[in-house]
């Protein structure tokens, strides 16, 4: 269909309605100029008809009307003029002189279709404008008695009418003059007023619309201004702004709809109904390895595998014949192929949309590499997971064995001390095994703190210079006993050269040697167990190796002897006990250092376990030797002298507490809470102020935190130790900035206690 311009319609439409308009008013003048003849051609036949009718009411006689009527013929526009009267009708004069004295009925050929004078006398007129002649009749009575033919009825009056024949030419010529004249000026006025009309349209819609059009274009060029445009009149500035506002919300809507695609990481393929692709955006670029002006007009098969390309095909053409197999509306799993040959799964939703009339198929594909990855490693977290939490049970059920044994020897060997039956050396003994056992419920907790410490990134470490082989013979010193009750020998071999120091800290390599010799003892029932000591000077590297000769561990057990709450073989620790923890803590240890821990076996022939451990820039020395044994000296209390407020809220730790300060040859007083400590040591500042206070740092009431606030914000400046048995670098720094001069911890070390007491009233 042919589409024309807004102003071609406009004025095509205008002077059609002009010219319609036109025709209208000449069909409808058309009736008015006969009417207006019809009544000016009667008024004009009156004036004849009444001069004749009075010329014959006062004639003397006929001659008189024939004059009358050939003077009022003469005149152009009449062509017939006749007086009728008498009885029976006679012609008395007329404009046709053959009718003259003729009866009515002998010339009423021409006027008895248009008039019935013997019936009806009143005047009557007939317009015949294409005869182009106006009839009038104009019945009336004579009274004129002088005519001698009328005088045989002198005493009644006798009927007669006054017949007018007339030409309409001049006045119908005169009125269509008119006419025409009103019709152009008629004419005039609708097209000047049409002009007017276009002028107006022109002005106010066409050049407005124009320039809206022209705007949008310009826009839509991506050029244009973006300001509203200013427009003739309130209503097209309304429509100006209406129209303004929606392209301004389309474009809105279209830039947004373009971000959307073009920032998408999903891939975006709009295809048509023969699977060519209209659109595809970055991340279909990025995810196909292919260039969007490569893409745009390939048929979507070629990011199909070759082997699922059928499949596709057959999709297509369910959808196109109407029978909409499940492919649209949901997201399902599928295998795409990249430009560089190589496939990869996806997730890929597709669904069907009207793009400017045409049947099109939206699909969003996210590639699925990387979720199937990570499910996997959720699958394979999860399983570690219920392994670990399997671990953790049976740690939990190893643990509470391990506890509950050395209490069980603490809590009864200490019931056999109230026993009065009891020898001296059967109390020592008893004692020896109270020990023992506590010793090595310490050394558990001591390993869990560790683990903790060590997982919350805690676990501080010193650096200064080591004697390994010192540490090496130490151990050994300390865990003979333990070899030589199960028979075994425990060895120590130095690889010369070794150097004399190393930069690291002594309490870990010690810790670490502990646990590996401990376990090597634990675990070998007959033969030997050897600390063999090396340096790699070029690696700057210190090698521990423990080497027994015990049950040995398989290949399977040493893939998790170095997790948490672990050991080789669960019917190991039914049988040997043990926590599972000191191997992951020695060689989180050895990572610490800036090594490693890496152990060899055979099952049946034994272990190997080699620490390696960062040394710093090391120097071998001319020969290393081993240091002389020393025997064990019992250690006695030091002498020292002073007042000593305790503040603990355990009665038995204040009895300890109270009883080991009392051997120094101190003087001790006891509180149970922080809030009676500083009510205390305010009361004694006047008189006898303590010399040094042991604080706890867990009281009710008030804690040891608070208490040493509180005695230093009323000017205590005395010592006070902290007394705790949280042990955590952070709970020291608590301490200090609470105010506390020194710190002891729980299970409570004499010596060190002794040391603190005695520093700390040197100072005083």
């Amino acid at each position: 269909m042919k589409r024309f311009p807004l102003i071609q319609v406009v004025l095509t439409t205008t002077l059609a309605a002009g010219i319609a308009a036109a025709i209208a008013m000449a069909y409808a003048t058309s009736a008015q100029i006969e009417a207006m003849v019809d009544t000016q051609l009667t008024n004009r036949a009156e004036v004849y008809a009444n001069s004749l009718l009075l010329e014959a009411n006062v004639a003397t006689d006929r001659r008189q009307i024939h004059r009358k009527v050939r003077m009022l013929g003469s005149h152009r526009d009449v062509l017939d003029l006749a007086v009728v009267g008498g009885d029976p009708l006679t012609v008395l004069g007329s404009t046709n002189q053959d009718w003259i004295n003729l009866a009515l009925h002998d010339v009423r050929g021409d006027w008895e279709k248009r008039f019935r004078l013997e019936d009806d006398l009143r005047a009557q007129h007939s317009l015949d404008v294409v005869r182009r002649e106006f009839h009038y009749a104009l019945p009336f009575s004579l009274t004129n008695l002088n005519d001698p033919e009328l005088r045989s009825t002198p005493t009644r009056r006798v009927a007669g009418a006054v017949l007018v024949r007339l030409d309409p030419s001049d006045f119908l010529g005169r009125a269509k003059q008119q006419h025409r004249l009103l019709l152009f000026a008629t004419m005039g006025t609708v097209f000047c007023l049409l002009a007017v009309l276009v002028a107006t349209m022109m002005r106010h819609v066409i050049l407005p619309m124009k320039s809206l059009r022209r705007r949008l274009g310009a826009r839509v060029e991506g050029h244009g201004d973006r300001t509203p445009p200013l427009l003739p009149n309130q209503d097209m500035q309304s429509l100006g702004d209406t129209i303004w506002s929606l392209f301004d919300q389309a474009e809105l809507s279209s830039d947004h709809m373009r971000a959307i695609v073009s920032c998408a990481t999903d891939a975006i393929i709009t295809i048509d109904e023969d699977g060519k692709v209209l659109l595809f955006n970055p991340g279909a670029e990025k995810m196909f390895l292919c260039p969007a002006n490569q893409a745009v007009g390939l048929s979507l098969s070629r990011f199909i595998p070759p082997d699922l390309r059928s499949q596709h095909d057959n999709s297509m053409r369910a959808v196109a014949d109407g029978r909409k197999p499940r492919i649209l509306g949901f997201a399902r799993e599928v295998m795409a192929l990249r430009t560089d040959g190589s496939t990869f799964p996806c997730s890929l939703a597709v669904n069907a949309a009207i793009i400017r009339g045409n049947q099109c198929y939206v699909g969003i594909l996210r590639d699925m590499t990387e979720d199937l990855r990570t499910r996997k490693e959720l699958d394979e977290a999860r399983q570690q997971a219920e392994l670990g939490a399997r671990a953790k049970a049976s740690f939990l059920a190893n643990m509470s064995h391990e506890i509950r044994t050395p209490l069980t020897a603490i809590i009864g060997y200490s019931e056999e001390l109230e026993s009065s039956a009891m020898t001296p050396s059967d109390r020592h003994d008893a004692l020896q095994v109270i020990q023992r056992n506590g010793q090595h419920l310490m050394t558990i907790i001591n390993d869990i703190l560790d683990l903790s410490k060590i997982e919350a990134g805690s676990m501080g470490l010193e650096t200064r210079a080591t004697n390994v082989v010192e540490i090496a013979e130490e151990v050994r010193r300390m865990l003979s006993p333990r070899a030589r009750a199960k028979g075994l020998a425990l060895d120590l071999r130095l690889a010369q050269p070794l150097p004399s120091t190393i930069l690291s800290d002594p309490t870990r390599i010690r810790q670490i040697l502990l646990n590996l010799v401990g376990n090597a003892i634990k675990f070998t029932d007959r033969g030997s167990v050897t600390i063999e000591v090396s340096a790699d000077y070029a690696a700057q590297l210190c090698r521990l190796s423990v080497k027994d000769t015990g049950i040995g561990i398989s290949k399977d057990q040493i893939a998790t002897l170095f997790q948490s709450f672990a050991q080789a073989d669960s019917s190991i620790s039914r049988k040997y006990g043990g926590t599972g923890l000191g191997l992951d803590i020695s060689k989180r240890l050895a990572a610490m250092l800036g090594g490693d821990l890496k152990v060899t076996s055979a099952v049946g022939y034994g272990s190997t376990f080699v620490c390696s451990i960062a040394t710093g820039p090391i120097e071998p020395s001319q020969s290393t030797v081993l240091p002389p044994q020393e025997e064990r000296v019992r250690r006695t209390a030091p002498r020292l002298a002073g007042r000593v407020l305790v503040a603990d809220d355990g009665i038995d730790n204040q009895r300890l507490i109270e009883r080991i300060l009392q051997v120094a040859g101190l003087e001790v007083e006891v509180v149970d809470n922080g809030a009676a400590a500083v009510e205390r040591v305010l009361q004694a500042a006047s008189s006898q102020p303590f010399d040094a206070i042991l604080m706890d740092m867990q009281m009710p009431v008030m804690d040891g935190i608070e208490a040493t606030k509180t005695l230093r914000g009323h000017g205590y400046s005395g010592p006070i130790i902290a007394l705790t048995a949280n042990v955590l670098p952070e709970d020291r720094a608590r301490c200090a900035e609470a105010g506390c001069s020194g710190f002891a911890t729980k299970p409570i070390d004499r010596t060190h206690l002794y040391e603190a007491l005695g520093a700390a009233l040197t100072k005083r």
